[in-house]
């Protein structure tokens, strides 16, 4: 009988982290894979409801839960921003960028955008996350300044 918490939010998006390969999948279809497929010691719950496993070969698959109602019309007003390179290896952060200025890139580039819970945004194309903006709090702000 698994010991980790189940899987609550009603979508995921799963990313690979080797592969930087992403998905969206159904709370049940999460449900299902967390409590069938790997052991308890290979699932990790996060704060906010998010779960990283660990595969047996390390590979590292994280489930985000994602926001019910994904208006891109409401974003934060600046967000930090990191661009893949393309060959799966590390993001690259780049200056942040406005939430006006993300709103217009949202309606002219190819592809799929996805809203986490928390506000971060996944632009996946291809099947690969190719963009992912967070938002900028005060403190990072702060920090900044």
């Amino acid at each position: 009988m698994p010991t980790y918490a189940l899987a609550k939010a009603s979508a995921y998006l799963r990313v690979n982290h080797r592969t930087r390969h992403a998905e969206v999948v159904h709370g049940a279809q999460a449900n299902y894979v967390l409590t069938e497929v790997y052991q308890d010691q290979q699932v990790k719950q996060q704060r906010g409801g998010g779960f990283v496993v660990t595969a047996d070969d390390w590979t590292v698959i994280q489930y985000t839960p994602l926001a019910l109602a994904q208006d891109l019309r409401r974003l934060a007003d600046s967000y930090k921003h990191w661009t893949a390179p393309g060959n799966g290896q590390k993001f690259h952060e780049q200056p942040p960028m406005e939430g006006k200025a993300l709103q217009v890139l949202l309606r002219r580039q190819p592809g799929t955008f996805y809203v986490t819970k928390f506000g971060e945004i996944a632009h996946l194309y291809g099947g690969r996350i190719r963009n992912q903006y967070k938002p900028l709090t005060a403190a990072d702000m702060a920090t900044a300044a």
